[in-house]
């Protein structure tokens, strides 16, 4: 199994940050990762996503597993690989005292060939999802003030 995890503090809501995670569309103005999804982000829903990998960009579609308000958003890779290697992305927002939250996004693998993705994609998913991460941040502090 593979899992790659990023966690940050962000100086924003857990609205502002869900509400940033869940905007589909909006991905393609400030995720270096993720440079274009689009659907409906409930759950059961199909999503297309394209994302960067290395020098290309990979499209593929998933499924909203979670959608949770300002507690978790979670989708799954759906297709005939999955039964190869299948990726789930699972990202949890918990409210901190001081009006901020903290975000982690945990990416798994799993499958027969997770070791192949792995070995190809690895290094660029990790990269990805700290980029991403570090995006997302200063997003959803941009979006809002705090006290």
């Amino acid at each position: 199994m593979l899992t790659i995890q990023e966690q940050t503090i962000v100086n924003a809501s857990s609205d502002t940050v869900f509400n940033v995670v869940t905007a589909l569309e909006t991905y393609k103005e400030w995720n270096p990762w993720i440079v274009e999804a689009s659907g409906i982000p409930d759950e059961g829903q199909l999503i297309e996503v394209k994302v960067k990998m290395g020098a290309k960009i990979i499209s593929a579609q998933h499924r909203i597993l979670v959608s949770k308000p300002n507690i978790e958003f979670r989708w799954c890779d759906v297709g005939w690989f999955t039964r190869l290697a299948y990726g789930e992305r699972a990202r949890f927002i918990k409210p901190l005292a001081n009006g901020g939250v903290e975000y982690r996004v945990d990416l798994t693998v799993t499958g027969f060939l997770w070791w192949f993705v792995k070995l190809v994609y690895g290094k660029s998913m990790e990269a990805g999802l700290k980029a991403e991460t570090n995006a997302l941040k200063e997003r959803a502090e941009g979006s809002v003030d705090l006290p």
